[in-house]
């Protein structure tokens, strides 16, 4: 018996049994770096680097396999840090391989891996280090780590377009920045038709008289044959030309305006063509739920999934709300507090959504509209209170998408009545959590404001103990009341 356990715990052995393998991947362009280490962070196979071409691909597939047999691997965890595009395909490599194979791929948050590596006290950075650093992290975190499914769906694909839309609306703004500050300088009078952004009529009008001194050059009749501008704009837009303070005409300007004009005219149109493809994607289910919420309509939906993903990620509401940064901030450090703000950390993306969802929701529901007049009615100014509503929009996602029902206002309001506990509530609770190995003392060395609220403190308990109704309490409460009495009237005494 003694030489059979010797036997199963011997090096040999213990190499050929069957156990789980971590392979680290760190992404450049072009190659990545690969590590393989065990549960116990030995290394398994050093550090090795392929490229991301077919050779390299497939020489990665043999590897894996040999390892397999190897190491008696029993599931391969492979991890890669998301950067955006380079981890992609080796991404979609892993995941048609775990269909034949004991394999789960992972993408990882950089901040996380980096966080991670702090916290081990690794100061040294290199390919090798930061491949053993991903591998590192689906061991010490591996409760936080969520594995692809096999195969890239069309959701994948449809992401890829929405980043795109995104990025043409930021050059759109950025462009729009920089033509009405030309404008301003070129014909300051036209800026009045510019106050919720370009009109297609006037940026086609500036596409072919771009300054103050060409369109008062240009005859009227002409400036009329623009399409979609009225008559009584063309006539105010001549005259204003003719009477203008512009400053900075020179033969730069010009091309310079034009050129931007149409520029941002194909921006346009190009955002036009991406918000139809978004718009074509109905094969969810969750795009209903989201639908049947005040305020978000199709387009709107297709975009907050893309922002959530996968609402499992995100175990209660309060974490999807912090994800997103709209969570209310609160700072409190010794006898320092702060006040209440939105965080606004995380995707601004989701943010904007929730702003326009918000404005739409307050005014076409008559419950969220009154949400909106009892948080101005308490002395909130409106912006304050629409991010209230934001909030309040994304818990409602999240309660639609997990319980995959759609929105009910009776209920929602229902939720509301529930009395909860208010903030001086709270805090008290979590004064009695916190002294409940000492009562509050008022001799302790102690600034004047710990001083003030010690005293609030007990004052409030003081009143809450003598408001209890008398017939309710039995002798213990009777005597519960007049302990809690005299250590209040002690603390006070030491003052």
């Amino acid at each position: 018996m003694l030489d059979f356990l010797i036997f199963l715990c011997s090096p040999k052995k213990m190499i050929t049994m069957n156990q789980d393998a971590y392979l680290g991947i760190d992404v450049s362009k072009g190659y990545s770096d690969f590590v393989l280490i065990n549960a116990r962070r030995e290394t398994l196979e050093p550090s090795f680097q392929l490229d991301d071409n077919r050779k390299g691909h497939d020489q990665l597939q043999l590897l894996i396999k040999q390892f397999q047999q190897r190491f008696s691997i029993q599931t391969f965890y492979c991890g890669l840090e998301s950067t955006g595009a380079y981890e992609n395909n080796w991404h979609a490599m892993l995941s048609e391989l775990s269909k034949s194979l004991p394999l789960k791929v992972a993408r990882l948050n950089p901040a996380v891996v980096k966080a991670n590596r702090d916290a081990m006290m690794d100061r040294n950075t290199s390919d090798e280090l930061s491949a053993y650093a991903v591998a590192d992290y689906l061991i010490a975190h591996a409760d936080q780590v969520r594995y692809s499914e096999a195969g890239s769906s069309k959701f994948d694909s449809l992401r890829r377009v929405y980043k795109y839309h995104q990025l043409l609306k930021k050059q759109a703004g950025q462009l729009n920045n920089q033509l009405q500050q030309l404008l301003y300088v070129t014909m300051p009078e036209a800026l009045r038709f510019v106050r919720s952004g370009f009109p297609g009529w006037l940026l086609l009008l500036l596409q072919k008289y771009p300054t103050s001194k060409h369109i008062a050059k240009v005859r009227l009749s002409n400036i009329e044959k623009i399409p979609f501008i009225k008559k009584e704009q063309a006539v105010t837009l001549h005259r204003l030309a003719n009477q203008s303070v512009a400053s900075g005409i020179s033969e730069y300007e010009g091309p310079l305006i034009s050129s931007l004009a149409a520029e941002l005219l194909h921006k346009r149109e190009q955002i036009g063509v991406q918000k139809k493809v978004l718009e074509s994607f109905c094969d969810d289910d969750r795009i209903g739920l989201l639908c049947s919420i005040p305020g978000i309509g199709h387009y709107t939906a297709v975009c907050m999934l893309l922002e959530i993903e996968d609402i499992n990620r995100f175990a209660t509401a309060k974490k999807l709300a912090s994800y997103f940064g709209v969570h209310p901030v609160f700072k409190q450090s010794g006898d320092h507090t702060g006040a209440f703000r939105m965080s606004k950390k995380g995707r601004a993306g989701m943010r904007e959504l929730l702003f326009l969802t918000a404005k739409t929701a307050a005014r076409c529901d008559t419950h969220i509209k009154s949400l909106l007049e009892h948080h101005t009615s308490q002395g909130k100014k409106y912006r304050a209170a629409i991010g209230v509503i934001m909030h309040k929009m994304l818990r409602i996602v999240f309660g639609v998408l997990t319980s995959k029902t759609k929105y009910d206002a009776a209920k929602d309001q229902q939720q509301q009545q529930i009395k909860k506990p208010t903030v001086e509530d709270q805090q008290k609770d979590k004064m009695q959590r916190q002294r409940r190995y000492q009562s509050l003392n008022m001799a302790a060395p102690i600034s004047t404001r710990n001083l003030i609220k010690r005293k609030a403190l007990l004052k409030s308990q003081s009143c809450s103990t003598t408001n209890l109704s008398e017939n309710k309490m039995g002798d213990e409460g009777r005597a519960l009341k007049s302990a809690q009495h005299e250590i209040n009237q002690k603390c006070l005494q030491q003052t």
